[in-house]
């Protein structure tokens, strides 16, 4: 059992009869979509009327068009309210504390109050000094 290996030239490709057609390349639009304007963000301006009558204005502590000094127990409860105390409201109505009182309220006062959640009485009195830190 004995093969002969016989080595065959390798032929050369024949030359194509048609000549081969170049790939075509489609290109496609590029559409650019402009950037939206950016709109300044609206700045609320403090009423003007009464601020000759009291210096105090110049603190963010106002309610319902009312400086808190001018509060009554019920814009107080409001607040309370809106901070999530809503549960102190008729503690603090039923106590007539305004908007002066509250200014002056200490931890010892919340206390007494009833308000026994340390988490409360930490609320309110940060609530309370950031207000009078920024003018009251």
């Amino acid at each position: 059992w004995y093969q002969r290996r016989v080595r065959v030239p390798p032929s050369e490709p024949e030359p194509p009869s048609e000549p081969v057609p170049a790939p075509v390349v489609i290109e496609a639009p590029v559409v650019v979509k402009e950037p939206e304007p950016v709109k300044p963000p609206v700045i609320e301006k403090e009423p003007e009327a009464d601020k000759d009558d009291n210096d105090s204005y110049d603190s963010g502590f106002i309610q319902n068009g009312k400086h808190v000094e001018d509060w009554e127990s019920a814009d107080v409860a409001e607040w309370l309210a809106g901070l999530g105390l809503g549960e102190y409201k008729d503690i603090f109505m039923e106590n007539d504390i305004r908007g002066p009182n509250l200014l002056d309220l200490t931890k010892s006062d919340l206390k007494e109050l009833g308000i026994t959640k340390l988490g409360h009485r930490i609320t309110l009195t940060k609530e309370i000094n950031t207000r009078l830190s920024e003018g009251r």
